[in-house]
């Protein structure tokens, strides 16, 4: 998907620029890609760049959890919620199979300390509109089979998703294709980068 160039994003000297894009996403992780298809959804001109290849990075890497549950109060929080709202109707849009799942998140406490610390924290998702849970060893138990048994709490919040996140990136690089988005693959100092191609 990424051809390689040559001249590191600089023109040749006595080369006319041309503009080709109207704005330019860095990075072909799963923020980088969505955000190109979904410019390129509402008419523009989008370009990525990319040093390496689809997901090489931190989106590669990740658990592929969609995990608003682990977020304190505030504007991470909200940002979270939205994002995390915002997957049924783009699965919907781009299509592939990306194993979405709703299956709930499970959060555990060891120590009546560590309660004691996020005791306010799960109050303030509860008053931003989560429907946090809290459970005792046996409940969670039952979601979740062969827990520690020193576990003495647990917090379950059953919105919260994962998915595979390698396939949604490359879903994401062919949507944004499809739209007109065009990949470029960036260079540094010292080499340029040719990543493998996501038409298969």
């Amino acid at each position: 998907m990424w051809p390689a160039t040559e001249t590191g994003g600089r023109a040749p000297a006595g080369v006319d620029v041309v503009r080709t894009a109207d704005v330019i996403v860095v990075g072909a992780g799963i923020v980088g890609l969505s955000t190109a298809y979904q410019l390129a959804r509402d008419g523009a001109r989008v370009t990525v760049l990319e040093r390496r290849d689809v997901a090489a990075g931190t989106s590669g890497a990740c658990d592929g959890n969609i995990m608003v549950q682990s977020k304190r109060p505030g504007l991470v929080l909200e940002l979270a919620k939205a994002s995390a709202a915002m997957y049924p109707e783009l699965l919907d849009e781009i299509g592939g199979d990306i194993e979405y799942e709703r299956k709930g998140s499970l959060m555990v406490f060891e120590n009546e300390d560590d309660l004691e610390v996020l005791t306010p924290v799960i109050a303030g998702q509860r008053a931003a509109g989560l429907d946090v849970q809290l459970l005792s060893p046996a409940e969670a138990a039952e979601i979740q089979p062969g827990i520690a048994e020193h576990v003495i709490h647990a917090t379950y919040l059953a919105t919260d998703a994962s998915i595979d996140q390698l396939a949604l990136c490359f879903t994401l690089a062919r949507a944004g294709r499809a739209r007109g988005v065009a990949p470029r693959a960036s260079v540094s100092s010292s080499r340029s980068c040719l990543a493998r191609a996501t038409s298969s």
